[in-house]
């Protein structure tokens, strides 16, 4: 097992109490909703799908939808919260760079969202995701990729990525900077006891500029129709916007 599959084992337990998963779902569902408007899609694959709200977020749309993730403990989260949906939705235990000799059908739409894709921690893996993505797409589909707003961070060295509380525990999501990699690290603590419990976890992250990202997109024969600075669908701007969302098609 490698150290991202570990760390999201580890998560899983608490992911939707640390997200609030009725918000995050409700995000997803606006997200969704606006992509239907500006594109054409019936199938879609969810890449790095966690605990299911973008996956659940398509089949209530009425997508045919995917989810796949490395975490199967993950995966298991989302089973059970699509279930809760009423939905029958498939759930594929893969990584980014092995996904096209896991999964046998061909999309519409293929979506990597919330900071998934610098879990890939060199230009070839990138490289190669974008390139089972092409395989996996049906011609003049289209890729969403989402995640943190890197310039920014990189150029004020923000630690500081979140932090919540639901009852009794409080999340802490902060960086830690070695180039050229970021450690990405989440405290956990449980106030349930007098003296309170913590644990903190890591895994190492990629921080992808916009411009690393636009290269391997053109290098991968994708053309850019967007790019928007927020789940909003907001302009981008590398010093201010908070995250990146980029509209690609193939």
């Amino acid at each position: 097992m490698n150290n991202t599959s570990a760390f999201y084992n580890d998560i899983s337990g608490n992911y939707d109490e640390m997200f609030d998963f009725e918000k995050d779902l409700a995000s997803a569902e606006a997200v969704v909703t606006e992509l239907k408007k500006q594109l054409n899609f019936e199938k879609a694959l969810d890449i790095g799908c966690g605990t299911g709200s973008y996956t659940i977020a398509l089949a209530q749309s009425g997508v045919k939808a995917t989810g796949m993730d490395l975490s199967g403990s993950m995966l298991d989260v989302a089973k059970k919260n699509s279930i809760a949906f009423g939905l029958n939705i498939d759930f594929v235990n893969s990584g980014m760079t092995e996904m096209q000799s896991d999964i046998d059908q061909k999309f519409d739409l293929i979506m990597c969202m919330g900071n998934t894709l610098p879990h890939l921690l060199s230009e070839e893996d990138l490289s190669s995701m974008l390139s089972a993505c092409r395989q996996l797409l049906n011609p003049g589909g289209h890729l969403v990729l989402n995640l943190l707003n890197y310039d920014r961070i990189l150029a004020k060295k923000e630690r500081i990525i979140g932090i919540s509380r639901s009852e009794n525990h409080e999340f802490i999501r902060f960086n830690d900077f070695e180039p050229p990699y970021v450690n990405f690290n989440l405290l956990e603590i449980n106030w349930d006891k007098k003296i309170p419990e913590h644990k903190i976890l890591s895994t190492k992250l990629y921080p992808y500029t916009h411009l690393e990202i636009e290269s391997a997109l053109m290098k991968a024969d994708f053309k850019i129709s967007k790019i928007y600075g927020n789940l909003k669908f907001d302009k981008y701007s590398p010093e201010t916007s908070r995250a990146i969302l980029i509209v690609a098609q193939f």
